[in-house]
C-alpha cells in the first residue's frame, strides 16, 4: 500500500512511513499466535416492495454515509432472495478512500459508473498491480486479495467516483487494515515491519474498520 494511503487511514504524515520495513513478500512465521475475526457487512434494513425480485438500492439508507462519502449493500439481510451474489453502490468525494480490506469469502467484480480510480491490488505469489480506472472499465479481484479504491480526482463537485460493485456470495465479509491493525500489539506489528515499538504507539489502534477514509494532505 502506498505511504500516502497509509497516511490518510491513521491520519499521519506519509513520510511516517518510511521508517517501516516495506517488502511485497509476505511474512508466513511470527512468534506469537494471532486471532482475526471474520465481519459480515452489516445492514438491518428491510425491503418493502410487494415485488420481492426487485430492490431500489439507492433508496435504502447507506450502511456509511460521511460527507459525501457512501456506501450501500444489497446482500441476503436486506434482500432476502439472493443466492450466491449481492452487490453495493460506492461513491467518493475527490480524494475519498474505500480503505485497504480484503473478503475473505468473496470474489468482486467492480463497474466504474463514473469519476476516475486509482487501485492497487496484491495477491499471492507477492503480485502487486496499481492502475487507473474509468467509466465502463471492470476491475476482477479474486476472494481474499488485498485491494483499495481511492479517487484520484481534485475538489470539482463534478468529480465523485461511483462503481457499482458485485460479489459471489450473498453475504460477503469484510476485513479492513485500520481494524485489523488494532487488533495486534504493537510488539507483534515490529516484528513484522523492522521496527522499534516507539513509533508504533502513536498511531491510532481502531477497534473498528474504518471503511471509507476522506483522504486529505499529509
Amino acid at each position: 500500500m502506498a505511504d500516502r494511503v497509509l497516511g490518510y487511514i491513521f491520519d499521519v504524515d506519509s513520510q511516517y512511513f518510511g521508517k517501516f520495513k516495506k517488502s511485497h513478500h509476505d511474512i508466513l512465521i511470527t512468534y506469537k499466535e494471532s486471532v482475526t475475526t471474520n465481519t459480515t457487512i452489516p445492514t438491518t434494513y428491510k425491503s418493502r416492495t410487494p415485488n420481492r425480485h426487485k430492490f431500489n438500492l439507492k433508496g435504502i439508507p447507506p450502511v456509511v454515509q460521511t460527507k459525501g462519502v457512501t456506501a450501500s449493500f444489497a446482500t441476503a439481510n436486506n434482500f432476502e432472495i439472493l443466492y450466491g451474489l449481492a452487490c453495493a453502490i460506492l461513491t467518493l468525494k475527490p480524494k475519498g478512500i474505500r480503505e485497504p480490506h480484503w473478503h475473505p469469502n468473496a470474489a468482486e467484480l467492480d463497474y466504474v459508473i463514473s469519476g476516475r480510480a486509482r487501485m492497487t491490488i496484491f495477491g499471492p505469489s507477492d503480485s502487486v498491480d496499481t492502475f487507473e480506472v474509468g467509466p465502463g472499465e471492470i476491475v476482477f479481484i479474486p476472494p481474499a486479495y488485498f485491494h483499495y479504491i481511492e479517487n484520484i480526482r481534485d475538489n470539482d463537485d463534478d468529480d465523485d467516483m461511483q462503481f457499482a460493485i458485485f460479489f459471489n456470495h450473498e453475504r460477503p465479509e469484510d476485513l479492513g487494515i485500520s481494524g485489523s491493525f488494532g487488533a495486534y500489539s504493537n510488539e507483534i506489528l515490529a516484528s513484522v515491519f523492522g521496527s522499534q515499538t516507539t513509533p508504533l504507539a502513536s498511531l491510532p489502534k481502531y477497534q473498528e474498520d474504518l471503511f471509507i477514509v476522506e483522504g486529505g494532505s499529509p
